[in-house]
């Protein structure tokens, strides 16, 4: 099994969760969980090949930032490809969008952008994860 994700900067670019009412990080994937994937390394996308049998062609097509939307259904996945905004303050446009996509199958979730957004936040994927946190202690 590879490392849990890439570490850029102390943040860590791919991240594993299971839904308990709301969403705790765990450390290895396990049936029905969420794989959540920002901006992947050439090691995480391997990984989301070979560890969670995302297609290449799949995972390309997400992070091409010219991706239409679209929805494929597989004999063993499901794939929806959406375009979100992200805030853009450099030129006057105040966002742009690119793709988000969601891969599933019968064992996990994974959501894959190749740019930090709010759709998704990172650091905190369920408005409810905190209040969970604190329940359980």
């Amino acid at each position: 099994m590879l490392p849990i994700g890439k570490n850029i900067g102390g943040i860590i670019m791919l991240k594993i969760f299971k839904s308990f009412g709301g969403y705790i990080e765990i450390n290895h994937a396990e049936k029905n969980c969420w794989i959540n994937v920002l901006q992947p390394s050439a090691t995480e996308i391997v990984r989301l090949h070979e560890e969670f049998n995302v297609p290449h062609e799949i995972i390309q097509d997400i992070l091409d930032v010219d991706e239409r939307p679209r929805v494929e259904f597989d004999d063993d996945w499901s794939l929806v490809i959406f375009r979100i905004p992200v805030s853009n303050l450099n030129n006057g446009v105040p966002f742009f969008t690119v793709p988000l996509g969601i891969f599933m199958n019968e064992k996990i979730t994974v959501t894959l952008c190749s740019i930090e957004n709010e759709v998704l936040p990172f650091n905190q994927p369920s408005i409810y994860r905190e209040k969970f946190k604190t329940r359980m202690m």
